[in-house]
């Protein structure tokens, strides 16, 4: 089946996946994860969590002057809450059946890696929004 343009203009893609290749070295690697987008109807309750969760850290820190506590237990705790969404997000990877508890030490060994999982889900929805 041919797909046009068109059929990507739409919500209802929301479930379609995007494809994250992963790369070591800033060399192709033949590996990718598929990321479902962020108003996918199986990630809704996840999303809301994080978002809460996101606020929430925000306002702990909304007052926080050192910098050492903002590079440290604020990354740290956007960090577990990146990786808990990222987790929900990545729907199937090139290394076989998904294996979550592997998708959690790929995410914790790999920093920024979740974040990148969740920049990607938000950019799928806005290419498949009509304008």
């Amino acid at each position: 089946m041919t797909y046009t343009f068109e059929d990507f203009l739409t919500k209802t893609n929301s479930e379609d996946t995007v494809t994250l290749e992963l790369k070591k070295n800033n060399k192709k690697t033949g590996q990718s994860l598929e990321v479902s987008g962020v108003e996918a109807k199986s990630v809704s309750n996840s999303r809301i969590k994080w978002q809460v969760s996101r606020a929430a850290i925000a306002e702990k820190y909304k007052d926080e002057k050192d910098q050492s506590i903002l590079l440290t237990e604020k990354k740290q705790e956007d960090e577990v809450i990146n990786i808990d969404f990222a987790m929900v997000l990545v729907k199937e990877w090139s290394f076989g059946e998904l294996d979550k508890k592997m998708l959690f030490q790929l995410l914790e060994e790999n920093d920024g890696l979740a974040w990148a999982i969740i920049a990607i889900a938000y950019g799928h929805e806005a290419k498949h929004k009509k304008k």
